[in-house]
């Protein structure tokens, strides 16, 4: 499928001071930019079959030559064989030339800095898995360290696809979505592993039996087919969230030590899971790496407080 978009902007007022830019996120899945019938950027292959196209995540920053009339003409060809999520990831920005790196860098900044507290928690946490087993606490939360970190290199400014480049965007994409269907069963194994007493272990093994199955499917089939079905498994995904929250409810009424921290964190995690299922249907603001980032530090300093 192709779409063609032209969009006509006045500049007049513009361009008399500043030289323009368009910062351009990544597309589902491959487009192709003109500006005044000029190829300016382009990033995968457009097509129009599936075979002939080849898909691609990159961002883009295009600075616009001064117009002699003060009016541009864009015009975005984008094409998607490959995603059940089509056009463009978020709105093209505009803006002048000179804040260009200063836009970039601090998005890039914050992406670095989410995926490298994450790699770095996830490796220390799998050191002390290897010495002490029998702490399985330590397994889930790297494991779940890993995936959101992986995931959030392979969102937003994609620097690991820059930094990467025979990184291909199937295993991207596989991955991506591997943290989407494996968070929610790590996190109620997460919670059994801490508070055994106060959560089923029929439940536990019902929702790790899924995030199996699912990451099996994500690992194995189309991208439009395990990109497709997050509509249907979305209120699982809600099911197992809400009653890991109720098992440290529970907990924290029964005064278990560090559930009362356990359980605002989660909360904040579970703030941001809805605020990105939201974005998968409604556009909202991307944010549930940073809320990852947030609860596993606040993990991290509980852990260090009780010893």
């Amino acid at each position: 499928m192709i779409n063609h978009v032209k969009e006509e902007t006045d500049l007049r007022h513009t361009i008399k001071f500043f030289f323009l830019a368009l910062i351009i996120p990544y597309a589902f899945c491959a487009y192709r930019l003109w500006i005044d019938d000029r190829l300016a950027a382009s990033v995968g292959l457009v097509a129009t079959s599936a075979d002939q196209m080849e898909p691609d995540y990159r961002t883009r920053v295009v600075i616009i030559d001064s117009p002699r009339d003060g009016e541009v003409v864009l015009t975005l060809q984008i094409s998607n064989f490959m995603h059940a999520k089509g056009g463009m990831r978020a709105p093209i920005r505009l803006t002048t030339a000179e804040r260009v790196p200063a836009v970039k860098n601090r998005a890039m900044a914050k992406d670095i800095m989410v995926f490298g507290c994450l790699f770095i928690m996830s490796i220390y946490h799998f050191f002390i898995f290897a010495f002490r087993p029998k702490d399985r606490f330590n397994f889930y939360f790297a494991l779940s360290c890993l995936l959101f970190g992986l995931r959030a290199g392979l969102t937003g400014e994609v620097f690991l696809a820059d930094l990467f480049e025979a990184l291909s965007w199937n295993v991207a994409v596989r991955i991506e979505w591997l943290c989407v269907y494996l968070g929610a069963p790590l996190c109620i194994a997460f919670v059994r592993s801490l508070f055994p007493e106060d959560c089923s272990i029929r439940v536990v093994q019902g929702a790790m039996t899924l995030g199996i199955l699912l990451g099996i499917i994500t690992l194995v089939a189309p991208a439009p087919i395990f990109t497709g079905m997050f509509p249907t498994v979305t209120p699982l995904i809600v099911l197992i969230c809400l009653f890991s929250a109720g098992v440290l409810v529970r907990a924290a009424l029964r005064r278990r030590f560090g559930a009362t921290v356990m359980l605002i964190c989660l909360l904040l995690v579970l703030a941001t899971v809805a605020n990105d299922i939201l974005y998968a249907r409604l556009e909202t603001e991307h944010i549930i790496d940073s809320g990852c980032h947030g609860f596993c530090w606040t993990f991290l300093g509980s852990k260090m407080v009780s010893g």
